[in-house]
């Protein structure tokens, strides 16, 4: 269903994630108000303000291939809203009875494209809340989607922060244990639990290359099972697809230290991703300081160029950036 690849996200867990998500949260063609009475549409997309409704592909129910005006789908939203004030109270309605409160849908493409967008929102937050995301095993990537696509990337850090430091520190069976949500079902939690506990206590290997290995050395091998993976081997120049498209545009030729804005944060979004697990994850304030300085002379050095401290073109090759 979904076409997005990026990074080192195995098209596997992708699809996973995706059936996972869809069978939590349900997928619905109409706008309806969620567990604390949020506007919600498709995979659990939440609409918190009016104005979000604006860039969504509503169409008629009754004439699906005329699109629906923006008056109209803000009055859509409003009246769904309206039915249980104020934001945070339960709803005990099910999606399903919004049906006939609007005439405006969303059709499967939208709903595909929402989902989309949002995990790959969710995926950059991963991968700044969490260094060396992409180096997890399979169970704890899609267990960490459930959980930020329940709590959000401030829930998941700030709310759950005895989760947080037992996966920083990559502890599966306390990050299990820590995994609790009171707002979802009991089925959710524990399949997401189980999830880390297939974890807990296996040691995640370096991928096997790509010669096959020689059976003489059988003992060797047993040794080195036994000892922590070894650092995640730096990506090739350049770092091709492991920026979403949508994080990848700046419009300044050249960024460089005491800028502000949002090419700043770009900029540390690419760098959190290539450096994870070689240096502290960047704050994404848009604040060209010392500490992006040092980030970008780390990644030049490693791709091989001159490491200036600032993004000029051949820095912006290297971290996947194009100028606008």
């Amino acid at each position: 269903m979904l076409t997005w690849a990026c990074g080192l996200l195995p098209d596997n867990v992708l699809m996973e994630v995706q059936n996972d998500l869809i069978g939590f949260e349900g997928s619905s063609s109409n706008m309806y108000l969620d567990s604390v009475s949020t506007v919600t549409v498709g995979v659990g997309t939440a609409l918190e303000a009016v104005t979000e409704v604006d860039s969504i592909n509503f169409v008629y129910a009754n004439n699906l291939k005329s699109q629906a005006s923006i008056a109209d789908k803000r009055a859509a939203w409003n009246t769904v809203q309206a039915i249980s004030q104020p934001r945070g109270k339960a709803c005990n309605f099910a999606a399903g009875y919004f049906q006939t409160i609007t005439n405006i849908i969303i059709q499967q493409p939208e709903i595909d494209r929402l989902l989309n967008l949002k995990l790959q929102e969710f995926y950059m937050a991963l991968l700044n809340i969490y260094p060396g995301f992409d180096s997890m095993p399979d169970q704890a990537k899609i267990g960490l989607f459930d959980m930020i696509y329940n709590l959000g990337p401030e829930g998941i850090e700030y709310k759950f922060p005895h989760f947080t430091k037992a996966i920083r520190a990559r502890d599966w069976a306390t990050a299990a244990a820590q995994s609790d949500r009171p707002q979802v079902g009991a089925r959710r939690n524990a399949t997401t639990k189980a999830r880390f506990m297939k974890c807990a206590g296996i040691i995640t290997l370096p991928a096997p290359p790509l010669v096959t290995l020689s059976k003489s050395k059988p003992q060797a091998n047993q040794q080195n099972a036994k000892l922590p993976p070894p650092p995640i081997p730096f990506p090739p120049t350049p770092f091709k697809s492991q920026i979403p498209p949508a994080l990848r545009v700046v419009t300044s030729p050249l960024i460089k230290q005491g800028d502000r804005g949002v090419d700043v944060r770009t900029v540390q979004y690419a760098l959190n991703r290539v450096l994870a697990g070689r240096l502290p994850a960047l704050a994404l304030d848009g604040v060209f300081g010392p500490h992006v300085g040092n980030a970008v002379r780390s990644a030049q050095s490693h791709a091989g160029i001159g490491a200036d401290g600032m993004v000029g073109a051949a820095t912006r090759q290297a971290l996947d950036l194009t100028l606008a």
